[in-house]
């Protein structure tokens, strides 16, 4: 049925989720067929996702690094040499070569020491979006691939459904996996409660589990080499949920540096003292800091100093990973649209891949600049997570349908009308597109 004729009785948010993205891809992609270039699509989380990629390459293009130095101190104590950092950043070179020269007819003592134990609580186990992300993070992975292998996983009973948006765990989930820990690590890894994890997403569905093994023990000839490598994330973040913290003990170390100035230099070591759930996941590399053994007031030898210029760095382009992270943290879309979303977008060649970040082109910037100006509050990150809110609204029966349509639906119609009447035809750089 043509969207524009829909009879708008009481419907539910996922029907009221369809017809809106109808609206907007079947009243805007026809108007960019006549402004920008036949073939284009507009949709209304899609063209907010390629808004991002754009406005963050934009970032990039006007970017102009600033110079600043830091400078490193090697020292030793008891002939075991170690090094600490100029605590103030420098901004020249002139500035750098006083204070190299102040440092190095310096004399150097401890000033303080600060040690404290740090607690790492496990993360929750994955819903989509984590999942997504972790598998684009760690295995390379596009969203697409995280899904279509998720598929197998789910459909061969191996994990639980994996399109899902709440952290929560089955009671006898929660049973299973304390039953594994204890078992196979010990007591000291159990904690003596269940640990229960709350989503950080404005929007939770909390119809299904978070994304978990159905098993804990998984034959390997079951599983092809991809589909062993996701369900290996998706089990070491279900079992190290319920495991207990990792501890480590961190020392802080001030050194005053006193010349024709008093300088502060600051070193930091860290030990870890329990790995907790860090023994299930093999993703934390950690490198142990050692500082030699030290009082307050303690003279220090001067070795050398060490100073290196260094320049400020643009943002980076977004990856797969990233960008789902941003798209979840703005509150717009679902996690189960962010892959087809992020295909899509490739697929209409708005963005292109270089070396796994998103990159837009030059259909991509038109595109979306034509649509900001002309329909700035559909490309709008606030008005499109808060359209999300509304729909959750009419999940929870808090708000009817038909408003939400309605309001969204009439000035949209108007303003579509305006822009076909009015606007001119925009013009992509040619060069880029790969036309001759």
């Amino acid at each position: 049925e043509h969207p524009g004729k829909v009879d708008l009785k009481l419907v539910d948010s996922q029907q009221a989720r369809r017809i809106l993205d109808r609206l907007v891809g079947y009243k805007l992609s026809p108007l960019l067929w006549r402004k920008v270039r036949r073939g284009l699509s507009a949709g209304r989380v899609q063209s907010v996702a390629v808004r991002l990629i754009v406005e963050r390459e934009q970032l990039i293009k006007d970017f102009k690094p600033q110079e600043y130095w830091e400078i490193k101190v090697e020292l030793a104590k008891d002939k075991q040499n170690f090094l600490v950092q100029l605590i103030k950043t420098l901004t020249n070179k002139a500035e750098s070569q006083t204070t190299v020269n102040d440092l190095e007819a310096s004399e150097y003592q401890v000033k303080s020491l600060e040690q404290k134990t740090l607690t790492r609580h496990a993360y929750p186990p994955l819903i989509t979006s984590t999942m997504q992300r972790l598998a684009g993070n760690r295995l390379g992975w596009s969203a697409k691939k995280t899904m279509t292998m998720a598929q197998h996983l789910y459909e061969n009973g191996l994990i639980t459904y994996h399109r899902t948006d709440s952290v929560n765990l089955a009671k006898e989930a929660i049973e299973m996996a304390r039953s594994y820990i204890n078992s196979t690590y010990g007591q000291p890894y159990l904690p003596d409660q269940p640990n229960f994890y709350k989503s950080r997403s404005k929007n939770v569905q909390g119809a299904h589990e978070a994304v978990r093994p159905t098993k804990l023990t998984v034959n390997a000839d079951e599983l092809g080499k991809s589909e062993q490598r996701l369900y290996q994330l998706i089990w070491q973040r279900f079992v190290g949920s319920q495991m207990n913290p990792a501890l480590f003990s961190k020392t802080t170390l001030i050194v005053s540096a006193k010349g024709v100035k008093e300088y502060e230099l600051k070193a930091e070591a860290e030990r870890m003292d329990f790995d907790g759930w860090m023994k299930v996941t093999d993703g934390f590399k950690l490198t142990e800091i050692n500082l030699p053994p030290m009082s307050v007031g303690d003279k220090l030898q001067l070795v050398k100093v060490l100073p290196e210029q260094k320049f400020t760095q643009p943002p980076s382009r977004y990856t797969e990973a990233s960008l789902i992270k941003e798209l979840e943290r703005l509150g717009i879309g679902r996690p189960s649209t962010y892959a087809p979303i992020i295909s899509t977008i490739q697929d209409r060649y708005y963005v292109e891949k270089d070396e796994q970040k998103l990159k837009p082109t030059a259909i991509g910037e038109t595109v979306t600049l034509f649509l900001i100006k002309h329909f700035d509050t559909i490309m709008d990150y606030d008005f499109t997570a808060k359209m999300e809110d509304d729909l959750d609204q009419i999940a929870l029966g808090k708000l009817k349908s038909t408003e939400l349509l309605k309001n969204f639906y009439l000035p949209f119609d108007t303003k579509l009308t305006e822009v076909t009447k009015t606007a001119e035809r925009a013009k992509i750089a040619t060069e880029m597109t790969g036309d001759k």
